[in-house]
């Protein structure tokens, strides 16, 4: 079994950009490599150069890991400490949605960002609650926003 590229997925802490529009099935970029929804590699997207620097990339990763494996058996051949390993970057939360009742959307805590919930489910519920309609992702935090007074640096980012 092969091991899978540390390029698989997408490393939300690193930077990275979000695809709106229509682009097929790409939400995400990272160093010019293209991810679905679910943050997973597109390697049907993939053309000759990009698939060279993902294995450019990939080798890289692994002679870097190779070194620093051989470091720790010098340091350890020698009888020094190593100095202990940075604690590893804490993984980014993924909101979650809050106990509500099923079917339910629960708008200050999505227009906070604490929440996510597919679109079409937010516009449903803003026009059941608000009595507004909606179009887009800007409208829908605005709308909830000012009808929940929502201070504005408390609000998601688009």
């Amino acid at each position: 079994m092969t091991k899978e590229s540390p390029f698989e997925t997408l490393d939300k802490t690193q930077p990275f950009g979000e695809i709106h529009g229509i682009d097929g099935d790409a939400r995400y970029e990272q160093n010019g490599f293209v991810y679905d929804a679910h943050c997973r590699l597109m390697r049907s997207r993939l053309t000759p150069d990009l698939k060279e620097r993902l294995k450019r990339l990939e080798a890289e990763l692994a002679a870097e890991q190779a070194a620093e494996e051989a470091r720790q058996r010098v340091l350890a051949d020698l009888g020094v400490a190593p100095a202990p390993a940075p604690a590893p970057p804490t993984p980014p939360r993924v909101p979650q949605p809050p106990a509500v009742a099923p079917g339910t959307v629960d708008l200050d805590a999505w227009v906070r960002g604490r929440a996510e919930y597919p679109f079409d489910k937010v516009r449903e519920a803003i026009k059941t609650t608000l009595k507004k309609h909606v179009t887009s992702l800007v409208d829908a935090i605005d709308a909830v926003g000012k009808a929940l007074n929502v201070p504005e640096n408390q609000l998601r980012q688009v």
